[in-house]
């Protein structure tokens, strides 16, 4: 019966949304913060962390790719017929982008 896999999907995708939450978090705040500490960040065993990223470089690939839906999601939204649209973009782009970015380049 499928029934029993719906839930399973949902808690699969939960704990890779935490995961990739704490370890935005984390790679924020100490950018060499080893696969351990982002478990530990997540309120994860390192076994759960390890089954949604085999290594730290998928992890780090995972939050760019998120990072840059995030932020194309949002310039979707950006008023282009204001008055300054690319100060509002270059604005948004530097509180948006960057830190992620930064902590996923320095990793």
């Amino acid at each position: 019966m499928v029934t029993g896999t719906v839930p399973a999907l949902r808690a699969r995708e939960r704990n890779r949304l935490v995961i990739l939450n704490a370890a935005r978090q984390v790679l924020i705040d100490e950018p060499d913060a080893s696969m351990d500490d982002i478990a530990a960040a997540a309120g994860m065993v390192r076994r759960t962390l390890y089954r949604h990223f085999p290594n730290r470089q998928e992890l780090v690939a995972s939050l760019v790719r998120a990072g840059a839906e995030e932020f194309t999601a949002h310039l979707g939204r950006i008023d282009l017929r204001a008055a300054e649209p690319g100060v509002e973009l270059a604005t948004d782009a530097d509180r948006e982008g960057s830190r992620p970015i930064e902590a996923a380049k320095r990793s």
